[in-house]
């Protein structure tokens, strides 16, 4: 049993902590016979409950949404993607093994697709590839049909449309068809894994998208299926073929100008079918991926670098695996592998550690009987979808990956309210599903946690008398893409600041300000001169129309006093007068 890396530690913690015992006790035999027994179910308790519970996560974040049908020719064995018509938006094309057609079907851009258009091709087609033969920037079909012993090749025209098969022979039995430019002349070349003579055979590209006859090269037994890539780092493209009858991958390493060396075979597990290559351990060196269809399996076979490769680690899949694809379904930047499992009427995906390692499967629905499968863009989210042929249903599934992230919050972990006062603070997350918000702990005495339903929360209120601490509270962020995200957060009352004291013979004002006669409305003036800046009145009234005691006056009258005097102007002449304190009622000039 293969342990997820995110519990190695755990693990390796619970198996010492199983172990410790006093150091100066010794145990009889029988005693150590009963202690590795204890040691033994304590340890595959824990690793049952540590699988389970991965188990239990990984069932809640779910990688793509329900499958959706389009009906393809009969008995469709393969699929491949391109943008056929130029409009950015990629299409499928679909090889119906019982019609001996090419189904094309257009992409619309939102992940759905237009009916299907049939272009003849030989003899049972089963597999295909696609590529730019002629150099005219439109892309071709190439089929390899299983009952002809020939390659078709369909020319692109640009928009979607293609034109009559060419034929190119083969060796007996064509199952497996790949491209690469294998003598480096920018010209795609062919590779064609022929089930019935145990070789490849090899088609080099002219560049006006016809082919120079075949080179054969000897396989492992009924090979099946082939991938391309370099897998000693010499910038020469090699070959790596499934060989169901022998069980085996045949290595064959390319010289650089069309040509290939003798093969190497490495196990594999029983009737290997399908063919993938990625950097599954994050060395730089391209592994192997094989669905092995008997063992319901797919074993791996990390690449030294060289060439040469290590012995098969193996994984369950769904039933009779046939086909698969190496992609980042779930954007952790580890490659994920998903699995055709044409027994079980699903995909199986398996999702990447990042060190050549795999969880096990999670399953999804297809139609019957799926057979092989692509991978691409499909609805221009930027996200990796699957497109599924089942043989039995004479259709192709689409299932759009579901764009996933991990809560996370993001907001700041403390903040201060104060006594008396309304504060108020807004927590904030990520996650695609937006994430649930919730709070454990005691927040002060008038202040409440409510989470908005929209990644956000508020904490607000005001703090009532006597709360002024600090309070410590578990933030939590949920979703189904991952682990809860916590945060301890810290929320601190501080003390109101007091007002400064009145003097004894004077009451409070308007809150700045103290007034002999309790009035402090803003109208009234008092003993620092504070009235409304315009008049003064010594009852106090400083209404704006009257004057009042020791106030600071407006600009058109100096000052207040006991005694004024007034400079009347009279007929052009001066008048000085003494005039008296008094005061005036109501908005009437001031009486001599």
């Amino acid at each position: 049993m293969l342990i997820p890396s995110a519990m190695h530690e755990h693990y390796l913690a619970t198996c010492l902590h199983a172990v410790r015992m006093e150091p100066t006790k010794v145990l009889m035999p029988g005693q150590q016979q009963s202690a590795l027994r204890r040691l033994a179910m304590t340890v595959l308790l824990t690793i049952t409950a540590m699988v389970a519970a991965a188990g239990a996560a990984r069932a809640a974040t779910p990688l793509f949404a329900p499958a959706a049908d389009y009906a393809a020719g009969r008995a469709p064995r393969s699929v491949a993607v391109g943008d056929f018509n130029g409009d950015n938006h990629l299409d499928l094309a679909v090889a119906n093994a019982g019609s001996n057609t090419v189904s094309v079907l257009r992409g619309v851009g939102n992940g759905t697709f237009q009916p299907k258009v049939d272009y003849p091709t030989g003899s049972t087609p089963l597999a295909l590839a696609v590529g730019d033969f002629n150099g005219d920037n439109h892309l071709d079909l190439a089929v390899a049909n299983l009952g002809s012993n020939t390659v078709s090749v369909l020319r692109g025209v640009g928009d979607g449309t293609f034109q009559p098969k060419v034929d190119y022979p083969t060796g007996s039995t064509p199952s497996g068809l790949a491209t690469g430019d294998f003598n480096g002349d920018n010209h795609l070349d062919l590779a064609v894994a022929n089930a019935g003579a145990a070789t490849v055979s090899v088609l080099r590209g002219v560049g006006d998208g016809t082919f120079q006859p075949k080179v054969d090269y000897p396989t492992g037994s009924t090979p099946l299926a082939l991938a391309v890539g370099d897998f000693n780092g010499d910038n020469h493209l090699d070959l790596a073929v499934a060989n169901a009858g022998s069980n085996s991958v045949s290595v064959l390493r390319g010289v650089g100008n069309g040509t290939f060396q003798p093969k190497d075979d490495y196990p594999t597990g029983s009737t290997p079918s399908g063919l993938a290559t990625g950097d599954f351990n994050g060395d730089n060196h391209l592994d192997l991926a094989v669905a092995a269809t008997g063992s319901n399996s797919v074993s791996v076979l990390r690449g030294v670098g060289n060439g040469t490769f290590q012995p098969k680690d193996d994984y369950p899949t769904g039933a009779s695996p046939y086909a698969l694809v190496a992609d980042d379904f779930n954007s952790d930047g580890h490659l994920d592998l998903a699995v055709a499992a044409t027994g079980s009427n699903a995909v199986s995906v398996l999702r990447g550690v990042g060190n050549g390692t795999f969880q096990p499967k999670d399953d999804y629905p297809t139609g019957s009987s799926p057979f092989a499968l692509t991978v691409g863009n499909l609805n221009t989210d930027g996200r990796p979808d699957l497109a599924v042929v089942n043989t039995d249903a004479n259709s192709v599934s689409v299932l759009l990956g579901i764009h996933t992230q991990a809560a996370a919050i993001t907001s700041a972990d403390e903040v201060t309210f104060t006594q008396g006062h309304r504060g108020e603070f807004t927590v904030t997350s990520t996650g695609v599903p937006v994430p649930r918000l919730s709070e454990s702990g005691a927040l002060p005495p008038g202040v409440a946690f409510e989470d908005n339903g929209d990644g956000t929360a508020s904490i607000s209120g005001t703090p009532a008398a006597g709360s002024n601490a600090s309070y410590v509270v578990t933030l939590t962020a949920h979703n189904s893409a991952g682990p809860d995200a916590t945060q301890t957060f810290t929320l601190t009352v501080k003390e109101a600041s007091p007002k400064p004291p009145c003097p004894e013979d004077q009451h409070p004002g308007d809150g700045h300000h103290c007034d002999p006669a309790g009035r402090g409305d803003g109208h009234h003036c008092d003993p620092a001169g504070r009235g409304d800046g315009h008049h003064c009145d010594p009852p106090g009234r400083g209404d704006g129309h009257h004057g009042e005691l020791a106030a600071t006056g407006a600009s058109s009258v100096p000052a207040c006093a006991i005694a004024s005097t007034v400079l009347l102007l009279v007929g052009g002449a001066a008048v000085r007068l003494a005039a008296r304190t008094h005061s005036v009622r109501g908005a009437h000039s001031p009486a001599a």
